[in-house]
């Protein structure tokens, strides 16, 4: 039989009956997920045109949750003589951004899946999308979430971070497990240093890495640039480390190792109760569980050990004064610093460093000759040993010239992989608004780049809500590469 082809192609192998042969193929909430059920046989096989899957069967039975299916296709799971058919949809034409390929090469991804977390400016509606490398939309969840990130867990489960500093948790059929909220409204875990903003690490263990917000007294000035200060509550965005049952495993308190009455652009700027002095906005967590943290209201990256203890700083160090400045990695040379940047991304084996360079003003309010306010990925060699940093360039060079996104934004420099840049509120393409190109104020780009090819992106994807649909446009503020969805 040909679906016993199909199957020793996929590494099973089909057998008799071993007992009443049951199979059945159920949608899930989740768009491009399958609830696969089979029993009373050895294998079974799931087709649907290109997408072919053999899995053995458990002498129990067989229950598993198919991820990855191909939109608007017929899939078919047979067992032995019994089969069960299931139509895919596709995702909503209504709710999810248009996608254009402004520039494509093979293999771009080299094999990766790219998640895509599109939200309506000022809505709550979302649709998260995963793309396979030909573009194929195989994973979508649609609906009135102000999602911002999705992170699909090593622990097998959706992690969803809201814009309202929240998060869920939720099995891959959808189903909720658990949530972690503000003082644990809505009875959901009672988030131990007040929100989840920004950031959503998720560790093997099913605890998480994100930023929190506590109100604290500190020391800034009463302008941006001045010498004059004052002392005001102030937002500090602390870092924490959480348990899978909310409990606090560590926590980091940046604000303690800035200066005193010294702050970037924004820094003296309302949020939630006080100046929103830091704007901590993203995070790496190394194997050896030291933390590379950026402040986007500060100009600067903090490194800190696994002791908490302050290893070094990166970025512009004029306008810091002793002993700070004095733990800022050197300049190898000249070296363009970023400014209000976001993502962030480390090797430590390599020293490989990169940034998503918002640029917004172009400097700090202590430089006098404020620099270019062209946005993208900027790339850094550093030496931890000899504590340097040098400039390797920038990555800003998109298939329709250079763009500006004044604010969130990702970079990621996956080993062995091409650089990824997120560009998540453009405003305008060569001098020409959005609006008068016929889509929303604002648009998301996601860039591939080649390490050897700066100025030639080898994927260029603009996501855009059309201007009749939704004015204000949509925005992507995180993306990221993965392995692809299995089973």
């Amino acid at each position: 039989m040909w679906w016993m082809v199909a199957a020793c192609r996929e590494g099973t192998v089909p057998n008799f009956p071993i007992g009443p042969v049951q199979v059945s193929l159920e949608p899930t909430e989740v768009g491009g997920t399958a609830l696969l059920r089979a029993s009373g046989v050895d294998a079974v096989v799931l087709v649907g045109d290109d997408d072919r899957r053999g899995f053995r069967v458990p002498p129990d039975g067989l229950e598993v949750v198919v991820q990855g299916l191909l939109p608007d296709t017929r899939y078919v799971a047979m067992a032995f003589d019994q089969s069960a058919t299931l139509d895919t949809d596709h995702p909503d034409p209504e709710l999810c951004p248009n996608l254009d390929v402004v520039a494509d090469a093979p293999d771009a991804w080299q094999g990766k899946w790219l998640v895509v977390p599109h939200r309506w400016v000022g809505s709550d509606f979302s649709c998260s999308v995963v793309y396979d490398d030909t573009l194929r939309p195989r994973w979508w969840w649609v609906g009135e979430y102000d999602i911002e990130d999705v992170v699909f867990g090593v622990d097998g489960n959706l992690w969803f971070r809201f814009d309202s500093d929240e998060i869920e948790v939720r099995d891959p059929t959808g189903a909720l497990l658990r949530a972690y909220t503000i003082e644990g409204r809505d009875g959901g875990i009672p988030l131990p240093l007040g929100d989840a903003h920004h950031e959503l690490i998720v560790k093997a263990d099913s605890s998480f890495w994100t930023f929190g917000r506590v109100l604290r007294d500190f020391e800034v000035p009463v302008r941006n640039g001045s010498e004059e200060t004052e002392v005001r509550p102030v937002n500090n965005t602390v870092i924490q480390h959480v348990a899978a049952d909310g409990t606090l495993l560590r926590s980091l308190d940046v604000l303690d190792d800035l200066e005193p009455g010294r702050g970037g652009f924004e820094a003296l700027s309302e949020n939630r109760g006080g100046a929103d002095f830091l704007h901590g906005n993203a995070l790496v967590v190394l194997d050896d569980d030291r933390v590379l943290v950026s402040l986007r209201n500060q100009d600067v990256h903090l490194m800190y050990g696994a002791d908490n203890v302050l290893q070094w700083r990166f970025g512009d160090p004029v306008g810091w004064s002793s002993p700070w400045v004095d733990e800022f990695l050197v300049a190898d040379g000249p070296v363009k610093w970023p400014y209000h940047s976001h993502g962030v991304d480390f090797d430590p084996a390599t020293g490989e460093l990169v940034v998503f360079d918002n640029r917004v003003y172009g400097g700090t309010p202590y430089r006098s000759d404020p620099q270019d306010d062209w946005s993208g990925v900027a790339r850094y060699s550093v030496d931890e040993g000899a504590r340097t940093v040098r400039d390797t360039g920038r990555l800003d060079q998109t298939a329709t010239g250079k763009l500006r996104s004044a604010i969130m934004g990702d970079a990621a420099w996956p080993p062995g992989g091409p650089v990824l840049g997120t560009y998540a509120w453009v405003g305008a393409e060569n001098d020409v608004p959005n609006q008068a190109a016929g889509y929303g104020q604002r648009t998301a780009r996601i860039v591939t780049w080649a390490e050897d090819q700066p100025d030639l992106p080898l994927r260029d994807l603009r996501f855009w809500l059309p201007r009749e649909q939704w004015q204000p446009g949509g925005l992507v503020f995180r993306s990221h590469l993965i392995e692809p969805l299995a089973p």
